[in-house]
């Protein structure tokens, strides 16, 4: 019996991309694929998103209505959805690549495995840092993150956390970690928490080399954040996960956001903590190991 896979996408206000999305996986699935959409669109976009979906009968629509828009939410409403034995999270705008739903089944064989992900083709914005080309989706010894996730490795190979918007988990151990980490608004490094947790489950997260998506990077018709604001996000998120994993970085009312790179990159008022201001510092190498086990 062929494993069940529910692919988990969310969308706002990017139809266009959506629409490429849905086509892409409309020429893998079979009948033990489907999707479920989530959907955070503006009213005025809304109805085409819904008419999108109802192309393809394997796909189950939802609107989710979130102010700020939290992907860690999102997710996990499209992940308790799912009747499935592996859950899979794409971007809307990212497409599959041939095989990929045979590589998935082929992937998960193995017990050990707990999560897999692959390549993301991404030529807008390339993530390869051709000094650590060897290194994907590992930590430094400063406790940087690497992605190289653009990186082909020749065979599968086992890393320490993915990117979100290419991997696929099991149903059983993504309900053991108790899903995505809701604290972490936005969209940025959700997926690196949930990969530490499945780790220190005793699970293994591989890399296959034909597990591929393509990335458009598709523009919302509503705009992308301020850049202050993104790097305040990025760097609450970061600090945040470097807190729950290492208690050395543990503090109480006032949140401490360490980056890695040197300098106060922001100073904010976080909207869901309106009652003080957040101080948002980069300490380059100052706290090491993060999760090296």
């Amino acid at each position: 019996m062929a494993l069940k896979i529910n692919f988990v996408v969310l969308t706002r206000n990017r139809l266009e991309a959506l629409e490429q999305c849905l086509d892409a996986l409309s020429k893998e699935v079979d009948n033990h694929t489907s999707c479920v959409v989530i959907d955070n669109s503006d009213e005025v976009i809304r109805e085409e998103v819904i008419e999108c979906c109802k192309k393809y009968p394997w796909v189950t629509y939802k609107w989710v209505q979130s102010s700020p828009y939290i992907l860690s939410q999102g997710r996990n409403i499209g992940a308790a959805m799912s009747n499935s034995d592996v859950i899979a999270f794409l971007d809307d705008d990212s497409y599959i690549s041939e095989g990929w739903i045979k590589v998935c089944r082929e992937s998960f064989e193995s017990s050990e495995t707990g999560a897999i992900g692959g390549p993301i083709d991404d030529p807008e914005v390339s993530n390869l840092d051709h000094s650590r080309e060897c290194e994907i989706g590992a930590f430094n010894p400063k406790g940087e993150v690497i992605d190289n996730f653009d990186c082909i490795p020749p065979k599968t190979v086992v890393i320490k956390h993915m990117r979100g918007c290419n991997w696929a988990i099991r149903k059983k151990v993504f309900d053991e970690c108790g899903g995505f980490d809701e604290t972490l608004s936005g969209y940025c490094f959700e997926e690196l928490d949930l990969s530490l947790n499945i780790r220190s489950k005793g699970y293994k997260i591989k890399f296959h080399p034909n597990l591929r998506v393509y990335h458009d990077l598709k523009p919302r018709i509503d705009g992308e954040k301020p850049q202050p604001f993104r790097i305040f996000e990025v760097t609450r998120n970061l600090s945040r996960i470097y807190r729950k994993y290492d208690s050395r970085l543990c503090c109480s009312y006032w949140k401490f956001f360490f980056l890695y790179r040197t300098g106060i990159v922001a100073l904010l008022r976080e909207p869901s903590y309106s009652n003080f201001l957040s101080f948002a510092y980069g300490i380059r190498g100052k706290f090491s190991g993060l999760m090296h086990r």
